[in-house]
């Protein structure tokens, strides 16, 4: 058994002191430093983009693969009109809003769930589409952009 002295609850150890200059974080200012979580993310990106509405869409996995490998070779051949699959299914939206006819149909198959930014243009057409078909016609929309060469 130790012989040595207790100390008493809540005080600090000897030989360890705290220092004297530190002093508590600013908490009114926000840190740089600190990672945001996914939600403050997107609410600071979408403050600072062109592209502030978000829409959650489902599009089918087929596809959505299709778009990602066609936007990858395009920039691998150094065509940097499309940086990601986003950006291709605005414009292929942006043409049906421009007139544009829907020439391929929908296929079947696994759909995957993801959130698209648009402008307030893009936001009003999406609206003004008959809901039942949105996701529909967002389908045909880039099938008709793929094949006429994106």
């Amino acid at each position: 058994m130790s012989t040595g002295t207790r100390r008493e609850p809540g005080r600090a150890r000897s030989g360890n002191p705290t220092p004297p200059n530190l002093t508590q974080p600013d908490l009114t200012r926000p840190d740089p430093t600190r990672l945001l979580s996914r939600k403050e993310a997107v609410k600071a990106s979408c403050e600072t983009s062109d592209t502030p509405f978000l829409r959650q869409v489902r599009i089918n996995t087929h596809l959505f693969e299709t778009i990602k490998n066609a936007v990858a070779s395009a920039i691998s051949g150094e065509n940097y009109s499309y940086l990601s699959a986003a950006d291709f299914i605005r414009d292929a939206l942006r043409e049906h809003l421009s007139g544009g006819r829907l020439k391929r149909n929908v296929e079947k198959g696994p759909r995957k769930a993801m959130s698209l930014r648009l402008n307030e243009e893009l936001k009003n057409f999406w609206d003004s589409l008959p809901a039942r078909e949105r996701q529909n016609i967002l389908e045909r929309a880039i099938r008709t952009k793929l094949a006429s060469g994106g």
